[in-house]
């Protein structure tokens, strides 16, 4: 799985959608209209024992006075994002993507042999 590229998907929970512009900075694309909701996309190379990878993140940005049933596979609020640092949740998120993909591509392998 060397430089193999995967995705994941972040929903961030702001107290206000002017944090969305310390988000949006980072994404190399984004979408917003102020409404309150946004989308970006960014990327990160992640460096493991046994290989490089490239992780992309789907960013959905929702201002907290919107009730939502979303479920990406990982949730934060902006608050947890700042005392923790971006990069620092980027990396962790980033890293249990890749063991993810690296359990589940073992198990496709196993349960395919004879």
């Amino acid at each position: 799985m060397h430089s193999a590229q995967l995705v994941t998907s972040l929903a961030i929970i702001g107290e206000s959608f002017d944090q969305w512009q310390q988000i949006k900075e980072l994404c190399e694309q984004s979408t917003d209209d102020s409404s309150g909701l946004a989308a970006g996309i960014l990327s990160r190379r992640i460096e493991m024992d046994f290989g490089s990878f490239t992780v992309k993140y789907l960013i959905l940005f929702i201002d907290q006075k919107f009730s939502y049933n979303i479920k990406p596979t990982f949730r934060y609020s902006m608050k947890q994002l700042m005392e923790e640092g971006i990069e620092n949740i980027l990396a962790k998120i980033g890293r249990k993507t890749i063991i993810r993909a690296q359990m589940k591509n073992k198990q496709d392998i196993r349960s395919t042999s004879p």
